[in-house]
């Protein structure tokens, strides 16, 4: 068989292999967990691609404290061609991720020709299950996105720096431009370009190390670009002050070595994957000391493989370049500068893994040496590992079919994890299971009081059970936590408005909109309390509720307020703006019934 049948069947095997473990998610949901903001309920991106939307995309797209306009514009996209089954949107990450481990191998193969090494290393990629995160949620787009990136510009610069064509560093240079759009993970690609000059390319003697750095003058650029634009999205979402009084820096110096290890663990023994990993500052503050006993060890254990691998460089190069690869690629996200409530999460290992991969690949072949009978024997046991990450990625695939799956899964193989207790009674409400939700929010308010969310939550549940009086003190402790947010007002509101407290839920709903004079839940609650007593005043908020959060019930209320005032016209046609959203809606219908009779209309 010649040698490009070859790589065509390998990159044909990888290709299937992914569509084989990952074909699965084409019967899976959204999750409760970012895919509802990032998709469904973000109307820039649940309405596909408009000019609209692709404005929003680059000046407004904040997701979480992120900037990826590249990310958001392939949501669009997705939404443009499949609406919103879920279906296909988990097929595209599906086949980004085939796509990666098709480009890892070629970028490999042309760096360094060892044909079976490089395929080792692009399978390991493929099929291990500490990628399923990237691959299985739909919100982790980004990173099998920006990953497609990585891997053109790797091989762009594998061209350039063979035939200096200008061409190809522009290639390079767009490929990354297009990584940082899609998840800034990639400002640490230059430094990884700088590696391969180093191993396999070995460029440093004939070109000069200094030319090489100055050659990628204008892609650090851009990753300084990237990190401003960051810290400026981070910044507008409040994601560095989020959690300042929790986790210290004495906290994150203790957090990141461990996370070093912890990734290293994972990859060698996968098991106990989870979805969130709750930083040990929030959820066991009281064990620091013990903790900083273990960063101790674990920043010698990697100081000193750091040493061993810098002496090994010229014998076995590709033992440094792996090892700094990882290292290298984790700083962004190892916890430096904290983001979110997670310790560490396995998206983050998507790239920085294959350093490690390259690790142990070729430091396989170079202990193995020329000796047939052990390569034979290699290839036995490397074909073993290969099934059994195939047999543990399919079962990890399985768990993110559904919130309540997977948010079982992670409190079943996580200590005192807040945030997957509340996930796992948010996904049981959105199916109606109520009982259990209450349980699993109580959970989360028991590890940690003062988390806003759940008490928004399980405040929400008792105010539909009828417990007014209950919702109303969890609604009391929000604002008390958070004395500027509009939905602890607004909330604290609908439950004085359910006790009678008229006066003192529309002071609420007023003060919500001080500080978010958009909020049309609490401009339609505040037309609905001046509706009897001052017409005008209700028809005001109404007026706004409708431009702010249109729907059927804000619709409906500002053409009963049109009605009230006999101004039938304008009453009739907000009534059919409401039927419009909710066709079937009975009480609407008779509105609608009524007016036109009132007014003599022959509609």
């Amino acid at each position: 068989m010649g040698k490009r049948r070859v790589e065509g069947v390998i990159c044909l095997g990888l290709v299937a292999a992914v569509l084989l473990l990952y074909g699965q998610t084409a019967w899976h949901d959204f999750l409760p967990f970012d895919d509802l903001g990032y998709v469904v309920e973000n109307p820039n991106v649940n309405r596909g691609l408009t000019p609209e939307a692709v404005h929003w995309a680059f000046t407004g797209a904040e997701h979480g404290g992120n900037w990826h306009p590249l990310t958001s514009l392939s949501h669009m996209l997705d939404v443009e061609l499949f609406g919103l089954r879920p279906g296909p949107h988990h097929l595209v990450n599906a086949g980004l991720h085939a796509l990666n481990a098709m480009l890892l191998f070629l970028v490999l193969n042309a760096l360094s020709g060892a044909r079976w090494c490089s395929a080792s290393v692009a399978a390991i990629f493929a099929l291990h299950p500490l990628h399923v995160e990237s691959v299985a949620w739909i919100s982790e787009r980004k990173d099998v996105l920006s990953g497609a990136m990585f891997m053109v510009g790797l091989l762009a610069h594998t061209r350039y720096a063979r035939t200096g064509d200008k061409r190809s560093y522009g290639m390079l240079f767009a490929a990354m431009a297009l990584g940082i759009l899609a998840k800034p993970m990639l400002v640490t690609l230059p430094c990884v370009l700088l590696l391969l000059d180093f191993w396999p390319l070995e460029r440093g003697g004939r070109v000069g190390w200094w030319r090489l750095v100055a050659e990628k003058l204008p892609l650090f650029a851009l990753s300084l670009l990237s990190a401003g634009m960051t810290l400026r999205a981070q910044t507008a979402a409040a994601t560095l002050a989020l959690l300042a009084d929790d986790i210290t820096p004495v906290w994150s110096l203790v957090q990141a070595p461990l996370s070093y290890v912890a990734y290293l663990r994972d990859a060698a023994w996968p098991t106990g994957l989870a979805v969130i990993y709750p930083h040990p500052a929030i959820v066991t503050p009281d064990r620091l000391a013990n903790l900083a006993l273990w960063a101790g060890a674990a920043v010698v254990l990697l100081v000193g493989f750091t040493a061993m691998a810098f002496r090994m460089r010229r014998s076995h190069p590709y033992v440094l370049i792996g090892w700094l690869w990882y290292l290298g690629m984790l700083v962004p996200v190892i916890g430096f500068v904290q983001v979110g409530v997670q310790a560490s999460a396995d998206r983050y290992a998507y790239l920085p893994m294959i350093g490690i991969y390259i690790l142990v690949v070729w430091g396989t072949r170079g202990l193995l040496g020329g000796r047939p009978q052990a390569r034979a024997t290699a290839t036995g046991v490397a074909l073993l590992i290969l099934l059994a990450l195939s047999v543990r990625t399919m079962g990890q695939v399985a768990l993110w079919r559904d919130g309540v799956t997977l948010f079982s899964h992670t409190v079943q193989v996580t200590e005192r994890n807040y945030l997957a207790e509340f996930l796992l009674g948010r996904s049981l409400e959105d199916r109606g299971a109520l009982d259990g939700a209450r349980q699993h929010y109580e959970r989360s308010l028991e590890i940690r009081p003062e988390f806003r969310t759940a008490l928004q939550n399980l405040g929400g549940l008792k105010l539909d059970a009828g417990d007014a009086d209950g919702a109303e003190q969890l609604f009391r402790k929000n604002v008390w936590l958070s004395p500027s947010d509009p939905e602890a007002h607004f909330h604290l509101a609908l439950a004085l408005a359910d006790l009678g407290r008229s006066e003192a839920a529309a002071a609420a709903f007023s003060r919500a909109l001080e500080f978010d004079p958009t909020h049309g839940g609490a401009h339609n609650n505040l037309g609905l309390e001046f509706m009897k007593r001052d017409p005008a005043r209700a028809q005001r908020h109404l007026e706004q509720a409708v431009r702010h959060r249109p729907g059927a019930e804000t619709h409906n209320n500002l053409g009963l307020i049109f009605w009230q005032r006999n101004d039938l016209y304008r009453a009739e046609s907000q009534f059919e703006a409401a039927l419009r959203f909710e066709p079937a809606n009975e009480i609407i219908q008779r509105n609608l019934k009524a007016v036109r009779e009132a007014s003599g209309s022959d509609r």
